[in-house]
């Protein structure tokens, strides 16, 4: 009954806001795996094949995400419908799955690595119901560099940056480009943060690190004057019907988002009434 709930208000005010904020300025999708797995983060092979038919049969413009940060940076405006394609923490379905279907409609996409677990038996990073993950192997980060995709730094761990001191922090987030660069042979210039957790000092030392950006899970589409070590972007998960995914597309839960995101952030700062 809760779910039900949720889902209808969740229509409801999605449908409202289409009506009265509709935009089609670049935006951010991020996924994180693509399989069957009952798992909420787990979009469905067959519902990311519509996905991207949509886009591709509505006259999107699959952009990589150095386009746009370069648009960002020169004051170039992009098309309207430009959208970035990015998956989090590297697992093996972005390869089996995803890849295929990215191939098949030509659409380049960014894949940040949690990157201490490439190449291991399993990605411990989404908790839930399912059975452990892979992550990519490297010689399939390696294939798919060739092809089309490009990649960023998810850290070395996957830990909640904020929480930790100096060294590590700079370990993950150094550390993790340095090794990349050398599996890939190439200049790594994106970052992405564990679960969209930074502050300040973060921000500062991925800055430091020479990364040319780094994308948040902060809601809504891409402005000219964003913070490039603050990209928005917009979540896409299991329960997205290919209707949510049009009203993503043109900012309808946007506001839905970042008043969820707020009240979050409220109630984590509450004191403990243990």
């Amino acid at each position: 009954m809760m779910g039900m709930t949720r889902k209808a208000l969740r229509s409801l005010a999605s449908s409202v806001l289409t009506a009265v904020h509709r935009t089609e300025a670049p935006r951010i999708l991020y996924y994180h795996r693509v399989d069957n797995d009952d798992q909420r983060s787990c979009v469905r092979p067959e519902q990311f094949l519509q996905q991207m038919g949509y886009l591709s049969a509505h006259a999107y413009h699959v952009i990589a995400l150095e386009g746009l940060c370069h648009s960002l940076v020169s004051g170039k405006a992009l098309p309207a419908r430009s959208v970035v394609l990015t998956f989090d923490d590297g697992f093996a379905d972005n390869y089996t799955q995803a890849y295929p279907i990215l191939q098949r409609f030509g659409f380049p996409a960014t894949i940040f690595l949690t990157v201490g677990f490439i190449g291991m038996d399993e990605l411990p990073v989404l908790s839930g119901p399912h059975r452990p993950a892979r992550p990519l192997t490297w010689q399939q980060v390696g294939e798919m560099g060739r092809h089309g995709i490009s990649f960023g730094s998810h850290t070395l761990t996957h830990p909640s940056l904020p929480q930790l001191g100096e060294v590590e922090l700079r370990q993950e987030v150094y550390g993790s480009r340095l090794l990349l660069q050398e599996k890939l042979a190439r200049d790594i210039q994106f970052f992405c943060y564990p679960k969209g957790e930074f502050t300040a000092p973060v921000k500062a030392v991925v800055q430091q690190a020479g990364y040319a950006g780094a994308c948040s899970v902060y809601p809504g589409s891409v402005r000219m004057n964003n913070d490039l070590f603050a990209l928005p972007r917009t979540y896409i998960g299991r329960d997205d019907t290919l209707n949510d995914f049009r009203k993503k597309l043109c900012g309808a839960y946007d506001l839905l988002h970042s008043g969820v995101q707020l009240w979050r952030r409220v109630r984590s700062r509450r004191p403990s009434s243990r």
